[in-house]
């Protein structure tokens, strides 16, 4: 069966797809759960296993301030993805 892709755009502009195959994968689960714990240093790594590298770049390159890619923003935007997946995304 094919993998269902769910599309988001976040308030920067930038555009994301989804597999939602992704979300039910017991890895991402314990990931949110490191970040939930306080765990900040799980961020990059569930970037890239809820978005793939590609779109990780991406989302990285969306938030690019000076040179720099922010922590503050990539832990807004994986809020904002987390938030616009809804409850599926958290509880997976």
């Amino acid at each position: 069966m094919k993998a269902k892709a769910r599309e988001i755009v976040l308030e920067n502009g930038l555009k994301l797809k989804i597999d939602e195959n992704a979300l039910d994968d017991m890895e991402l689960l314990e990931l949110l759960a490191d970040l939930d714990d306080g765990n900040g240093y799980a961020i990059p790594r569930v970037c890239k296993k809820l978005l793939g590298e590609e779109q990780k770049k991406a989302l990285y390159e969306s938030i690019r301030v000076d040179g720099k890619v922010s922590i503050t923003g990539a832990v807004e935007a994986m809020k904002e993805i987390l938030d616009k997946l809804g409850d599926t995304g958290k509880n997976s």
